[in-house]
């Protein structure tokens, strides 16, 4: 996961797909997706201001709000951890191994 979503990405992503599913039980996916596949989208076609190459932004308390982020999230070795940076909220943290079939707001197929 980490590799899809860090390593093998040059800036950033403006939309994730059920590529992300690849490795999962067939079940599973469809049971999240409803059948359905599309791919992640990267961002491309950016512009610099300065025209420099676009690179990646790192994310501080500080400069959260001026790159108008409103959600963030934080790859722990055991779980993944979402933070609502319009609320600052945080968490909750989700281990890699509970199905997500369980957790509140995903529709159970």
């Amino acid at each position: 996961m980490t590799r899809h979503l860090i390593d093998d990405v040059a800036v950033g992503w403006d939309e994730l797909g059920t590529d992300l599913l690849d490795d999962a039980p067939p079940a599973l996916v469809n049971a999240l997706t409803s059948g359905e596949h599309w791919p992640s989208r990267t961002l491309d076609h950016l512009i610099s201001p300065d025209g420099s190459p676009p690179a990646r932004m790192s994310v501080t308390d500080t400069t959260a709000d001026e790159q108008e982020m409103q959600w963030g999230y934080v790859l722990h070795k055991e779980a993944v951890e979402g933070i609502s940076l319009l609320h600052e909220d945080i968490g909750p943290i989700v281990s890699w191994s509970i199905d997500p079939r369980l957790l509140p707001g995903v529709e159970n197929g």
